[in-house]
Parts: structure tokens; C-alpha cells; sequence
């Protein structure tokens, strides 16, 4: 009955508690994904592939490989077998090939001052603030999985029932598929990356590879997916795929390309066909009918761990228009530093649009295009960058872990200006201050509460989320 039950409803999980979710139960804001971060910057650990999502099992698979690989120090294969201790208490993996869950919990959540974007070509309309908000969320997850299949849900609970996510795969030797709806996150940092941001949860069908393909000159993965908007998503409800492959050549250097595409929405000239589809997948030639965003991205660890382990990633992309790569470019550069005591600090710059001096170049503004004749934003949110394009920004962050590995947090200081061209011109424009802070602290093996809180302030404005959740596994 209890088996019968998680394969119909797959997983109802607290939707929204981190931003940026990735489509398979570890979300990019999630304590595991530093965990790896920290392993791969320590030479622990491979490098992952620059996108979400990655499974609860495979995560899990993950940290049981670093362990092994930690026996040559005894503090590092302490600390990993206390995450691992960690999150098979969370995701139920302790069993060989087999995860199940089911939680329950209630929080709170707060909203002040903020607004969505931008919902029309090249400034068109003005962003729209959204009501202030002070409420009390319920949630529940249930989930049920292995290496060759899984099924899951995700929804809370907040004036009324939302399912969020759903998701069905299957497994073949090193391929995946997935169909539901799920988000996905591109980026040298999962989730945050220039195409795709892992917050807008697309009805699609996808396909990766869960393990590399191992070629001559190296290692190889692939991800692809073909979705839909829906019409509360985007009244023109165009058709959304992205790809991208990540070529590893040496254990200290992976080198990606990343694509993302809009295109056949209601407003389109042409409905969907697999022709105009094969075009946009190998893009041959321009036939303006839909809207592209591309990058180039790279993960580098130095060889300087001897005095000081270092990684490097940068990711330089363009939106839509030829040339744009060098003339309007958006770039964001990653330093990171982990720390020996299971932590890490970095500093984030981030760009997009024209680079100082440069003038206007004939290219269009970012994240707005002319074929779908609106930006590159879903459900109220930016389906990018949150920051909304055409900005620059600098950032730190460090993170950290307490109580043997069962407490981590997370926090991020940073200002940015904003150009009259960004999604949330003019309302957000300018200069301001950001902060972002998450706690995490699973006192038992059943029990987790979970803090998450951002704010931004202007010349003459003040944002705010915040929000307290408490998860608590029965089984």
C-alpha cells in the first residue's frame, strides 16, 4: 500500500523553501550541491556537469565515491561520511539501490516589496509590483526511486494546493529520459546560469547522459529538452528547448557549451513543426523565427593546491543576434576557495550587455526578443539570470557546515546597478545593495528546519522574502 501510494503521487515536496530548484530533489541552493563543490574544488570529487538536475541517488553516489577517494585524510573522510550520514537521513538512500520518503511540514513565508518583470518586447509595458504577503505554508514530499526508474511530485500548501512538480524516468545503461514538469538550471554554478535559471518548472520531455561517454580526447555528458510554456506561464505559450554538452579533458578543466531556445508561440509566424524544431537544435541558418541564447562556459582547478586550492569558472555568453559574443556579451566569473573545515568563500562578477565604451552596437537589449515579441521570463520570473539583464554586479559568498555536518549555511553580500534596458526598469533601476542568508540544521535523523531570507535595497525602494520551514520525515 505505502509502495503503491509513493508510485502514484511520486514526491510532494516543499516547492519554493530554496530558490532555483533543479528538477530531481536536490536544489541548487541545497546544502549537497556546495558539499560537491567543495569535494570537486578539493580534488575529492569529479567536477559535475553544469546543469541540474541530478537525482537524489546519483548525489548520494557521488559522496559514497568521495569517501573512498578521502581515505588519504582522515578530517576530509569524517566530513564526508557525515554528509553522507546526512542525507540518507533526509532522502531515505540508505538502502542499496532504493530511495524512498514521505515528510511533512508547515512554515512561514513573507513578501515585501517586490516586483515581476517586464512582460513585452523591448520595454513595452512596465514590471508589476506584486502584493505584499504574510503567510503560513503546509507541505508534504513523497518520493520513490532507483537507478533504472523513479517517480515523484512536489507541492505545497499557501491558500490553496499547488502541485508544483511531476516527474516520471527511466534509466538505460548511462541515458536518462524524463517527462513532467520539472525545471532546469544551466550554468557553471547549477542554477545559475545565464540561460537557465532551474526557477520556472517547464512541462517537457527530456534526455541525459547520467554518466559520461568516455572518448579519446576525454569525458563527455549531454543534456536536452523540448517543453512548452503553459498559459499562466506565457500567454503566447511558445515552445522552449535547450542543450548542452560539457567535454572534460583533463580532471582539472571541463569545458562547456550551453544553448536554450524560444520559439512556434502563438504569435509566431509559423506553428511548431519537427523541420523548423531541427533547425533550432542545429541552427544552420537564421530564419528569425525564434530567439536564441547561447554561452560558453569552463571549470578550472589550478594546480596550486599545495599552497592554496582555487577554482575557476567563467561563463560568456549572447543573446539572439549575430556577434553579439563580443559586442554585448554577458559574462559571469566565478572564484572559489574552499575552506579545510568543509566550507568555502567566493566572489562572483557578473555582467551583461555592453562593456564599457563600447556604445550601442545594434544589438537588441537582454532578454528581449522580437519573434515571441516578449522577454526571456515565465510565471512572473526571469527565466535567466533573477537579475533580469543588461546589469553588472559583483558578489561574495561564503558557506559553511556546524554540529558534525548536520547544520550548514549560506550567505551572500553583494551590490549590482541596473540599466534602463533591465526586465525590471524602471522600477528597479540603478544601484543596490543584496543580501541573501540560508540555514539549514537536521537535529535528528527524521527532523530539518530550514531558514532562507533576501534582501535588496535601492535609492528609494526596499525588497524582502523570507521564509521559515520545518520538514519532518515519517518514513
Amino acid at each position: 500500500m505505502r509502495r503503491g501510494l509513493a508510485l502514484a503521487l511520486g514526491g510532494l515536496m516543499w516547492a519554493k523553501v530554496v530558490a532555483g530548484q533543479p528538477a530531481l530533489l536536490a536544489p541548487s541552493g541545497h546544502w549537497s550541491v556546495d558539499a560537491l563543490a567543495w569535494l570537486a574544488a578539493r580534488g575529492v570529487a569529479a567536477p559535475t556537469p553544469p546543469w541540474s538536475p541530478s537525482t537524489w541517488l546519483e548525489v548520494q553516489q557521488r559522496l559514497v565515491a568521495a569517501e573512498s577517494a578521502a581515505h588519504r585524510s582522515n578530517d576530509v573522510a569524517r566530513l564526508v561520511r557525515a554528509w553522507r550520514q546526512r542525507f540518507d537521513d533526509e532522502f531515505g538512500t540508505g538502502r542499496d539501490g532504493f530511495a524512498g520518503t514521505a515528510s511533512v511540514g508547515a512554515g512561514l513565508e513573507e513578501r515585501v516589496g517586490v516586483v515581476a518583470p517586464q512582460n513585452s518586447f523591448a520595454g513595452q509595458s512596465l514590471p508589476t509590483p506584486l502584493p505584499d504577503r504574510h503567510r503560513a505554508l503546509a507541505t508534504t514530499r513523497l518520493a520513490l526511486g532507483s537507478e533504472q526508474g523513479f517517480l515523484r511530485a512536489e507541492g505545497e500548501w499557501q491558500e490553496r494546493v499547488t502541485l508544483a512538480q511531476l516527474e516520471a524516468g527511466v534509466r538505460w545503461r548511462i541515458w536518462r529520459v524524463a517527462a513532467g514538469r520539472m525545471p532546469v538550471g544551466y550554468g557553471p554554478r547549477t542554477g545559475e546560469g545565464i540561460i537557465f535559471g532551474g526557477r520556472v518548472a517547464v512541462d517537457q520531455i527530456a534526455v541525459q547522459s547520467v554518466a559520461p561517454v568516455r572518448l579519446p580526447v576525454g569525458l563527455a555528458w549531454g543534456h536536452m529538452f523540448l517543453g512548452r510554456f503553459r498559459r499562466s506561464q506565457n500567454p503566447r505559450r511558445p515552445y522552449v528547448w535547450g542543450g548542452a554538452i560539457a567535454w572534460q579533458p583533463h580532471p582539472r578543466l571541463q569545458v562547456s557549451i550551453l544553448r536554450g531556445a524560444m520559439f512556434a508561440g502563438d504569435s509566431a509566424a509559423k506553428p511548431f513543426s519537427w523541420r523548423q524544431f531541427a533547425r533550432v537544435v542545429i541552427p544552420v541558418k537564421n530564419t528569425n523565427e525564434e530567439n536564441h541564447v547561447y554561452s560558453f562556459a569552463t571549470w578550472y582547478r589550478p594546480p596550486i593546491e599545495r599552497w592554496w586550492p582555487l577554482v575557476v569558472a567563467l561563463e560568456w555568453g549572447a543573446d539572439d543576434s549575430a556577434g553579439a559574443l563580443d559586442e554585448r556579451p554577458g559574462v559571469r566569473l566565478q572564484l572559489y576557495a574552499p575552506l579545510p573545515s568543509g566550507g568555502g568563500a567566493g566572489l562572483m562578477w557578473s555582467r551583461l550587455g555592453t562593456r564599457p565604451g563600447l556604445g550601442f552596437t545594434g544589438h537588441g537589449p537582454w532578454y528581449h526578443h522580437g519573434v515571441e515579441l516578449g522577454p526571456w521570463i515565465a510565471e512572473a520570473q526571469a527565466l535567466g539570470l533573477a537579475l533580469g539583464g543588461e546589469l553588472s554586479e559583483v558578489q561574495g559568498y561564503a558557506h559553511g557546515t556546524a554540529a558534525a555536518g548536520r547544520a550548514s549555511w549560506a550567505l551572500s553580500l553583494g551590490a549590482r546597478r541596473r540599466s534602463v534596458d533591465n526586465l525590471y526598469a524602471p522600477l528597479r533601476i540603478g544601484r543596490a545593495n543584496v543580501g541573501a542568508l540560508n540555514l539549514s540544521w537536521r537535529p535528528t535523523g527524521r527532523f530539518e528546519v530550514q531558514a532562507t531570507g533576501s534582501l535588496e535595497r535601492g535609492k528609494r525602494w526596499t525588497s524582502r522574502e523570507f521564509r521559515l520551514a520545518t520538514l519532518w520525515r515519517l518514513w
